[in-house]
């Protein structure tokens, strides 16, 4: 059994007994390495195979290096967190207004997006203490808006809701959830379904109450 390379004219460094061949390395028709052979358990007989030169080798192992490393880049922003946000991650959405929830919990209502970005606004809260949760709170809303707590909960849940949140930096930490349905012709249509999905989310969230 013999493999032969398209790439090559037959030669006797074109082939290679019992094992396979790379389709775009090939072999060299212009050099010329000696056979070697060794014992396999169960022949009788040596078995036969053609050495690769080492500068090939080296080629070879260069190249899958730098795939592998270029696979293994991730981007980090300015705060230190990767860009990519994962659904592990612990979101914040502050609560400004007393109507946003009750003893029950979050309302709905805390998650709509803004008209202006069709989105909503959130921080990327991880495994910080709460301490360090208000004072970005506090420096957000710079005294404008009353801090009254905060909705957390999971990137994975709302993506399970059909939105997405993206990464949102400066300020530190800011992320906005996407995705909302809007229309044009239809927008109370489009209000209930940011609500629906809003209810999704908010099913999932912890109230947090400064």
């Amino acid at each position: 059994m013999e493999c032969r390379c398209r790439s090559s004219r037959p030669s006797r460094t074109g082939r290679f007994p019992l094992t396979g061949c790379h389709p775009e390395i090939g072999f060299s028709p212009s050099v010329s390495v000696p056979p070697i052979a060794w014992p396999m358990r169960g022949w009788t007989a040596l078995t036969r195979g053609t050495r690769w030169p080492a500068s090939t080798k080296r080629v070879f192992r260069q190249g899958s290096w730098k795939a592998s490393s270029r696979s293994s880049t991730i981007e980090m922003l300015l705060s230190g967190l990767a860009d990519s946000v994962g659904d592990e991650e612990d979101l914040a959405r502050f609560l400004t207004s007393s109507s946003q929830f009750n003893a029950a919990g979050v309302k709905p209502s805390a998650l709509l997006p803004s008209p202006k970005a069709r989105a909503t606004s959130v921080f990327r809260q991880g495994s910080r203490a709460l301490e360090a949760l208000w004072q970005t709170g506090i420096e957000h809303l710079a005294g404008a808006r009353t801090l009254h707590g905060a909705a957390i909960f999971a990137a994975r849940d709302v993506r399970a809701a059909s939105l997405d949140v993206v990464a949102q930096e400066p300020p530190p930490r800011h992320a906005n959830i996407v995705g909302w349905p809007w229309s044009q012709t239809d927008p109370e249509m489009a209000k209930a379904e940011q609500k629906e999905r809003a209810a999704l989310i908010v099913r999932h969230a912890t109230l947090v109450r400064r």
